[in-house]
Protein backbone atom coordinates (compact mmCIF):
# COMPACT_ATOMS: atom_id res chain seq x y z
CA UNK A 1 0.00 0.00 0.00
CA UNK A 2 3.25 2.21 1.36
CA UNK A 3 4.70 1.21 -2.41
CA UNK A 4 1.40 2.59 -4.44
CA UNK A 5 0.73 5.48 -2.47
CA UNK A 6 4.34 6.34 -3.33
CA UNK A 7 4.31 5.74 -6.80
CA UNK A 8 1.27 7.86 -6.87
CA UNK A 9 2.37 11.35 -5.17
CA UNK A 10 5.13 10.77 -7.75
CA UNK A 11 3.50 10.48 -10.55
CA UNK A 12 1.08 13.48 -9.51
CA UNK A 13 4.41 15.66 -8.90
CA UNK A 14 5.45 14.89 -12.11
CA UNK A 15 2.39 15.73 -13.59
CA UNK A 16 2.50 19.23 -12.03
CA UNK A 17 6.24 20.02 -12.49
CA UNK A 18 5.71 18.88 -16.38
CA UNK A 19 2.91 21.60 -16.81
CA UNK A 20 4.82 24.59 -14.73
CA UNK A 21 7.75 22.97 -16.27
CA UNK A 22 6.00 23.68 -19.95
CA UNK A 23 4.80 26.85 -19.67
CA UNK A 24 8.34 28.26 -18.57
CA UNK A 25 10.34 27.06 -20.96
CA UNK A 26 7.49 28.25 -23.67
CA UNK A 27 7.63 31.96 -22.20
CA UNK A 28 11.50 31.29 -22.32
CA UNK A 29 12.09 30.27 -25.75
CA UNK A 30 9.48 33.61 -26.93
CA UNK A 31 11.76 35.55 -24.69
CA UNK A 32 15.42 34.32 -26.38
CA UNK A 33 13.37 34.69 -29.55
CA UNK A 34 13.65 38.41 -29.41
CA UNK A 35 17.17 37.99 -27.41
CA UNK A 36 19.79 36.01 -30.29
CA UNK A 37 20.42 37.19 -33.25
CA UNK A 38 18.61 36.01 -36.57
CA UNK A 39 20.82 33.16 -36.91
CA UNK A 40 20.39 31.65 -33.99
CA UNK A 41 16.57 32.48 -32.57
CA UNK A 42 15.03 29.78 -34.65
CA UNK A 43 16.82 27.25 -32.55
CA UNK A 44 15.99 29.09 -29.27
CA UNK A 45 12.16 28.15 -30.50
CA UNK A 46 11.70 25.33 -32.78
CA UNK A 47 9.66 22.73 -33.13
CA UNK A 48 12.34 19.82 -32.34
CA UNK A 49 14.01 22.43 -29.50
CA UNK A 50 10.36 21.86 -27.67
CA UNK A 51 9.89 18.48 -28.35
CA UNK A 52 13.22 18.17 -27.05
CA UNK A 53 12.66 19.45 -23.96
CA UNK A 54 9.35 18.09 -23.25
CA UNK A 55 11.10 14.06 -23.83
CA UNK A 56 14.07 15.44 -21.26
CA UNK A 57 11.37 16.46 -18.87
CA UNK A 58 9.52 12.72 -18.92
CA UNK A 59 12.47 10.88 -19.27
CA UNK A 60 13.84 12.29 -16.17
CA UNK A 61 10.53 12.33 -14.17
CA UNK A 62 8.32 9.35 -15.50
CA UNK A 63 8.85 6.27 -14.12
CA UNK A 64 5.56 4.11 -16.09
CA UNK A 65 4.75 4.53 -19.61
CA UNK A 66 1.94 6.38 -18.73
CA UNK A 67 3.15 8.83 -16.72
CA UNK A 68 5.87 9.78 -19.43
CA UNK A 69 3.00 9.96 -21.65
CA UNK A 70 1.33 12.66 -19.88
CA UNK A 71 4.76 14.41 -19.19
CA UNK A 72 5.19 14.45 -22.64
CA UNK A 73 2.16 16.22 -23.50
CA UNK A 74 1.77 18.25 -20.79
CA UNK A 75 5.19 19.51 -21.19
CA UNK A 76 4.80 20.13 -25.30
CA UNK A 77 1.27 21.60 -24.24
CA UNK A 78 2.28 24.05 -21.74
CA UNK A 79 5.01 25.15 -23.76
CA UNK A 80 2.89 26.28 -26.44
CA UNK A 81 0.56 28.17 -24.21
CA UNK A 82 4.05 29.69 -22.47
CA UNK A 83 4.94 31.17 -25.73
CA UNK A 84 1.63 32.56 -26.66
CA UNK A 85 1.24 33.58 -23.12
CA UNK A 86 4.43 35.65 -23.44
CA UNK A 87 4.16 37.12 -27.02
CA UNK A 88 0.57 38.40 -25.94
CA UNK A 89 0.89 39.55 -22.86
CA UNK A 90 4.14 40.28 -22.45
CA UNK A 91 5.52 41.71 -25.83
CA UNK A 92 1.91 42.44 -26.49
CA UNK A 93 2.21 41.25 -30.07
CA UNK A 94 -0.52 39.69 -32.02
CA UNK A 95 -0.37 36.18 -32.61
CA UNK A 96 -2.65 34.12 -35.65
CA UNK A 97 -4.69 32.40 -33.75
CA UNK A 98 -4.65 29.44 -36.68
CA UNK A 99 -1.31 28.95 -36.09
CA UNK A 100 -1.90 28.99 -31.95
CA UNK A 101 -4.20 25.91 -32.95
CA UNK A 102 -1.40 24.30 -35.23
CA UNK A 103 0.72 24.01 -32.75
CA UNK A 104 -1.24 22.77 -30.03
CA UNK A 105 -2.95 20.30 -32.05
CA UNK A 106 0.55 19.11 -33.07
CA UNK A 107 1.69 19.13 -29.44
CA UNK A 108 -1.21 17.24 -28.16
CA UNK A 109 -0.16 14.28 -30.08
CA UNK A 110 3.61 14.42 -30.62
CA UNK A 111 3.89 14.87 -26.51
CA UNK A 112 2.82 11.70 -26.03
CA UNK A 113 5.21 9.76 -28.39
CA UNK A 114 8.06 11.85 -27.42
CA UNK A 115 7.54 11.35 -23.31
CA UNK A 116 7.20 7.20 -24.35
CA UNK A 117 10.14 7.73 -26.51
CA UNK A 118 12.44 9.02 -23.72
CA UNK A 119 10.66 6.20 -21.31
CA UNK A 120 12.32 3.88 -24.02
CA UNK A 121 15.52 5.26 -23.92
CA UNK A 122 15.87 5.51 -20.09
CA UNK A 123 14.27 2.37 -18.97
CA UNK A 124 13.50 0.25 -22.41
CA UNK A 125 15.44 -2.76 -24.10
CA UNK A 126 18.32 -2.19 -26.14
CA UNK A 127 16.26 -2.32 -29.44
CA UNK A 128 13.75 -0.11 -28.01
CA UNK A 129 16.24 2.24 -26.85
CA UNK A 130 18.24 2.98 -30.27
CA UNK A 131 15.18 2.93 -32.06
CA UNK A 132 13.85 6.20 -29.84
CA UNK A 133 17.38 7.52 -29.81
CA UNK A 134 17.60 7.92 -33.52
CA UNK A 135 14.29 9.00 -34.27
CA UNK A 136 15.34 11.98 -31.97
CA UNK A 137 18.35 12.35 -34.32
CA UNK A 138 15.78 12.01 -37.38
CA UNK A 139 14.10 15.17 -35.60
CA UNK A 140 16.45 17.16 -35.31
CA UNK A 141 18.30 16.47 -38.62
CA UNK A 142 14.75 17.03 -40.27
CA UNK A 143 14.66 20.28 -39.01
CA UNK A 144 18.13 21.42 -39.44
CA UNK A 145 17.82 20.45 -43.28
CA UNK A 146 14.83 22.74 -43.58
CA UNK A 147 16.52 25.42 -41.43
CA UNK A 148 19.38 25.07 -44.33
CA UNK A 149 17.72 24.38 -47.17
CA UNK A 150 14.23 26.18 -47.46
CA UNK A 151 14.06 28.74 -44.02
CA UNK A 152 17.73 31.32 -45.21
CA UNK A 153 19.12 30.31 -41.29
CA UNK A 154 21.50 28.10 -42.84
CA UNK A 155 23.90 28.73 -39.55
CA UNK A 156 21.43 26.92 -37.02
CA UNK A 157 20.74 24.47 -39.93
CA UNK A 158 24.24 23.47 -40.18
CA UNK A 159 24.23 23.24 -36.39
CA UNK A 160 21.38 21.10 -36.09
CA UNK A 161 22.34 18.57 -38.77
CA UNK A 162 25.68 18.16 -37.45
CA UNK A 163 24.47 17.37 -33.41
CA UNK A 164 21.83 15.13 -35.24
CA UNK A 165 24.85 13.01 -37.07
CA UNK A 166 26.86 12.77 -34.20
CA UNK A 167 24.01 12.05 -31.95
CA UNK A 168 23.34 9.06 -34.31
CA UNK A 169 26.77 7.78 -34.43
CA UNK A 170 27.18 7.30 -30.80
CA UNK A 171 23.82 6.05 -30.37
CA UNK A 172 24.47 3.49 -32.99
CA UNK A 173 27.73 2.42 -32.08
CA UNK A 174 27.45 2.22 -28.32
CA UNK A 175 23.56 0.81 -28.29
CA UNK A 176 24.26 -3.07 -27.64
CA UNK A 177 21.33 -3.40 -29.96
CA UNK A 178 21.62 -6.36 -32.97
CA UNK A 179 22.77 -5.03 -36.48
CA UNK A 180 19.66 -5.45 -38.02
CA UNK A 181 17.91 -3.37 -35.30
CA UNK A 182 20.73 -1.05 -35.68
CA UNK A 183 20.04 -0.61 -39.40
CA UNK A 184 15.96 -0.78 -38.89
CA UNK A 185 16.30 2.08 -36.27
CA UNK A 186 18.57 4.12 -38.86
CA UNK A 187 16.05 3.64 -41.57
CA UNK A 188 13.94 4.79 -38.59
CA UNK A 189 15.57 8.08 -38.34
CA UNK A 190 15.95 8.90 -41.59
CA UNK A 191 11.68 8.59 -42.18
CA UNK A 192 11.58 10.67 -39.08
CA UNK A 193 13.54 13.41 -40.41
CA UNK A 194 12.71 13.43 -43.75
CA UNK A 195 8.72 13.66 -42.58
CA UNK A 196 9.83 16.55 -40.58
CA UNK A 197 11.27 17.87 -43.64
CA UNK A 198 8.51 17.71 -45.69
CA UNK A 199 6.04 18.57 -42.58
CA UNK A 200 8.10 22.00 -42.14
CA UNK A 201 8.16 22.41 -46.19
CA UNK A 202 4.08 23.15 -45.89
CA UNK A 203 3.07 26.53 -46.58
CA UNK A 204 0.80 26.82 -43.32
CA UNK A 205 3.75 25.85 -41.00
CA UNK A 206 7.05 27.97 -43.08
Amino acid sequence: MTTIRSTAAWSLGALLAAAGGGVAAGALTAYLQGELSANWNTIANSGAAWTLVAAAVAGLLARQRTTAAAVGLLVLVGEVLGYYAYVMHVEHLGVLRAEEALWTVAAVWIGPVAGLAAFAVRWGSARDRIVALLAFCGLLGGEGTYLAHLAGVPRAGVVEVALAVAGGIVAFVAVPASWGWRLGAALAGSAVAAGVYLAYAQPLIA
